[in-house]
């Protein structure tokens, strides 16, 4: 009766227990190796300069010199934790950040408004910003300003979103299918942030 209950308590207990450990042990040992963690909970974070050698650069004074689907600039965000990523004229293509029409420069107190989705090219971890976050537009030769996040809204339009531009300001959106509509249909959660 005794080697009966031992039998059934080795297969029952021991033998899953051991399994789980030998397995909790190879995933801990192997899962770092193979995957690329930043250590985003402790707010390490890579950020990387933009790649210039993709994209035509051209000098400007004003936005509405820019053809469709040139380079404006790019965007960072150390706080937040992704790298510069490159804002478009009036275009989004390779899920790139798109500058809005109603955008006017920074340097002359303009509001820029700016849409991208939640992709690498796009706004990557912007999500995961707070009120109080920075966020650095790099014009290249017309100058690099900086803007500290004052408010988040949810579940705009973009009319609703264009709105919010204000002078001294920067929206920085995310948009989002909106399944619940037919077509293509957007929402977006907009970041404003105001001049340093």
């Amino acid at each position: 009766m005794t080697s009966f209950v031992f039998n059934f308590l080795k297969r029952a207990l021991i033998i899953p227990l051991a399994l789980a450990a030998v397995v909790t042990v190879a995933v801990v040992a192997l899962v770092p190796k193979y995957c690329n963690f930043n250590n985003e909970s402790a707010g390490a974070y890579t950020v990387q300069a933009l790649d210039l050698s993709q994209y035509e650069v051209e000098e400007y004074t004003a936005f509405s010199e820019l053809d469709g689907g040139a380079l404006v600039g790019g965007i960072k965000s150390d706080s937040v934790g992704f790298g510069e990523n490159a804002i478009i004229n009036n275009s989004s293509e390779n899920g790139s950040i798109r500058l809005s029409k109603v955008s006017t420069e920074p340097w002359n107190n303009g509001a820029v408004v700016l849409i991208g989705k939640n992709t690498e090219n796009g706004f990557k971890s912007l999500h995961q910003a707070d009120v109080g976050d920075t966020l650095t537009l790099n014009c290249f030769s017309n100058g690099e300003y900086s803007y500290k996040i004052t408010d988040i809204k949810t579940n705009l339009t973009e009319s609703e979103l264009e709105a919010l531009a204000k002078e001294n300001t920067l929206v920085a959106a995310v948009s989002y299918n909106d399944f619940s509509k037919l077509g293509e249909s957007f929402f977006y959660t907009a970041f404003i942030a105001e001049a340093e």
